[in-house]
């Protein structure tokens, strides 16, 4: 059976139950079943419980027994009468006999107290004593010890909501993780319920509610809620819940919140790495291309510039001081553009020492090129860092991104062309020329 349940089977409470469920009849000599195994063989969990198995029926009546004192269970187990244990296990055991035996005897008062009050309610039901109202709210009761034990067993936050009348009820492990109180009567007013999560999430989760339907009850939502006072990336599951009216009426739902920050946080580790430079940490040149696409395509209205800049003699960095150093030199270059331009400017690495920016056109965009010109440019390590860069500027040659980028690719050729270490707008004298992202410098 749990080999065959959809979801969390690679949780470590489905594992260890797998463990216990087919080895607690395992025996530490090898004498055991179904598969025999012996010594450490067997799952630690499974020995735990092969042990309280055989506790619990030496202190329990059968009807071939009567129930054995706690400590002749204990002389019993010890002597090897009742099969071999784990001696380490068997050390535990002694250590903590008087707390099993002090609990032992909590439980009995407690199950002879609970058989009493079954022995009662049985009679009075016997003698219709008892309303179907009353019946109904011991079964009601029933049901949420039977709830709250099982949401117990898992890290999942499991909650109900039922609209008449307007009350939250929370497991009790949830309302730990939230801080809050497990039953909540109009959860709408008060302030706790609504610093869980944001404005914008709650209010997506009960549109998706709405337009839930019996057919198709069950709703999901991604995004971020305050789990154990920190933020956390999380998923709640909702169920519509319906009245069985003719017409059903939405009577309210139930649901889980699930704790996906780890996951949220390795798929948001993995996208960074597809988009971006694994060296310098800007874009890679491919995912800037998808964003100045659609940012060209979207605001048709706006005008923008590219700017594609190379390291002068950047060969020379690597042939005398070897790789490293060039990647030093790189990751420099890098920092310095981040500090010289705008957080929402486009930054990126477009191949080898070619960077390139994307950033709207403004009436003073040639002083804020010669600034980030200047700011490239220096001395790093003993390396003396010159650039040539060249720019297009889109209401000169458009909004088509290869045009926009081919434009400043032959200034920037231009530039190097006439002796590095400056910077060229794009005109249309400089068409059909040679294209600099082929590397110059490779021959000096």
């Amino acid at each position: 059976m749990l080999d065959q349940i959809p979801y969390y089977r690679e949780e470590a409470l489905t594992k260890m139950a797998y463990q216990i469920c087919r080895w607690h009849h395992e025996r530490y000599d090898g004498r055991g079943y179904p598969d025999g195994l012996k010594g450490e063989e067997i799952p630690i969990s499974a020995q735990i419980v092969a042990l309280a198995d055989v506790y619990d029926a030496l202190t329990s009546v059968r009807v071939y027994k009567p129930a054995f004192t706690h400590e002749k269970a204990l002389e019993m187990i010890v002597n090897g009468e009742c099969g071999t244990f784990n001696p380490l296990l068997l050390e535990c055991l002694a250590e903590e006999s008087e707390t099993i035996r002090d609990q032992l005897r909590q439980n009995s008062i407690k199950q002879e107290s609970e058989r009493n009050t079954r022995n009662i309610a049985e009679s009075l039901l016997e003698y219709d004593e008892i309303s179907a109202s009353e019946r109904t709210l011991k079964l009601l009761e029933h049901e949420r010890t039977k709830y709250q034990f099982f949401a117990s067993l898992s890290q999942d936050i499991q909650f109900e909501y039922t609209s008449e009348p307007p009350m939250f009820t929370l497991s009790e492990i949830g309302a730990r993780m939230l801080g809050l109180d497990e039953i909540i009567i109009n959860p709408q007013e008060d302030k706790r319920v609504s610093m869980i999560s944001s404005e914008k999430m709650v209010d997506e989760i009960k549109a998706l509610i709405y337009e839930s339907t019996p057919e198709k009850p069950i709703v999901q939502c991604d995004g971020e809620v305050l789990i154990n006072g920190e933020w956390c990336w999380s998923r709640v599951i909702c169920r519509s819940m319906w009245s069985s009216e003719e017409t059903p009426v939405m009577t309210g739902c139930i649901g889980k919140i699930i704790d996906m920050h780890k996951e949220h946080a390795k798929l948001e580790e993995l996208q960074r790495k597809a988009s971006h430079d694994g060296l310098t940490g800007l874009l890679n040149h491919s995912h800037a291309e998808m964003i100045v696409r659609e940012k060209l395509l979207e605001e048709k209205d706006r005008d923008y510039i590219i700017v594609i800049f190379d390291i002068d003699y950047f060969k020379n960095a690597n042939d005398r001081c070897g790789h490293m150093f060039g990647d030093k030199v790189l990751k420099h270059i890098a920092e310095r553009l981040l500090s010289s331009t705008r957080k929402y400017d486009i930054t990126a690495r477009v191949g080898g020492d070619e960077f390139m920016i994307f950033m709207e056109d403004r009436k003073d965009i040639e002083g804020i090129i010669d600034r980030i010109f200047h700011a490239l440019s220096g001395t790093y390590e003993g390396f003396d860092i010159t650039i040539s860069m060249g720019i297009a500027r889109s209401k000169e040659v458009g909004h088509a991104y290869e045009v926009l980028f081919n434009c400043a690719d032959w200034a920037l050729y231009n530039a190097k062309r006439n002796g590095r270490a400056q910077y060229f707008f794009y005109d249309d004298s400089m068409k059909e020329v040679l294209s600099a992202i082929s590397s110059i410098d490779g021959e000096e």
